[in-house]
């Protein structure tokens, strides 16, 4: 999403810390959205897409673990920064956190110039992400592009091959269209062109045929009303009757 400033949202139980939080925040120049809890947690995640979570892990049930869990459960959201703040300074408690998702940690209480330094690292990766993100959706569709950034693993080159009919051709602007536009928008574009230009080259053959096959005019009954096939369909022969002719003498 684009964004004169980052928007981070600021998660803290306590009145107390979530202002020093709030504070520190919008004095290096972010936008800041509080949450208390892991429920409003979520519920700012999902209405503000931020590029940023600072997230205190002690909080009542879901807690900074559980929430961490369910944001990384979300295709939209999988690569959101989150930056886990906790009195808990055990081995275990961090190896929970990461595996959860959380992309880093800062014990409280923080020094304010670490916090600054961590924020600024994870916003400057996440800035790269989504310029990746928007180099990948230029060739393949959303839902690859978002598989490949959250598991570059389980993406791999090749597949089937198969025999396919490729048109190279010179569209003026084309270029401009396709950067603007996602991959499937552009490529049913340029079917449906390719599809009105080829029935508007075909016109002029197909007048010609009827041309051709039309009979001499003359007050004829016809057998068959159906009218003429413009470019699809079977040929339909119609024959003029007229009165019966006696075999010649043997």
């Amino acid at each position: 999403m684009n964004r004169e400033r980052p928007l981070i949202i600021a998660v803290d139980d306590e009145p107390a810390s979530l202002a020093l939080l709030h504070k520190v925040l919008t004095s290096e120049g972010y936008d800041v959205v509080d949450a208390v809890d892991g429920e409003s947690t979520l519920r700012a995640i999902a209405e503000h897409c931020p590029d940023l979570v600072c997230l205190d892990v002690m909080m009542p049930a879901p807690g900074g673990i559980d929430v961490c869990r369910r944001v990384r459960g979300d295709p939209q959201h999988a690569g959101l920064p989150i930056l886990l703040l906790t009195a808990l300074d055990r081995p275990e408690d961090k190896v929970r956190g990461l595996e959860a998702g959380a992309n880093d940690f800062l014990s409280k209480p923080f020094d304010l110039s670490e916090l600054s330094a961590r924020v600024r690292s994870l916003l400057r990766s996440k800035a790269l992400q989504d310029r990746l993100a928007d180099l990948l959706g230029r060739y393949v569709s959303a839902s690859v592009a978002a598989q490949m950034l959250r598991n570059p693993s389980s993406i791999s080159l090749g597949g089937d091959r198969r025999e396919v009919s490729t048109l190279f051709a010179d569209l003026r602007g084309s270029t401009a269209l396709a950067a603007e536009h996602p991959p499937e928008m552009f490529l049913d574009l340029l079917n449906r062109f390719v599809s009105f230009e080829a029935e508007r080259l075909q016109a002029p053959a197909a007048a010609a045929v009827r041309q051709a096959c039309l009979l001499p005019r003359r007050p004829m009954a016809w057998q068959s009303q159906v009218p003429w096939p413009v470019a699809r369909g079977p040929a339909v022969l119609m024959r003029p009757i007229g009165p019966a002719r006696s075999s010649p003498p043997g």
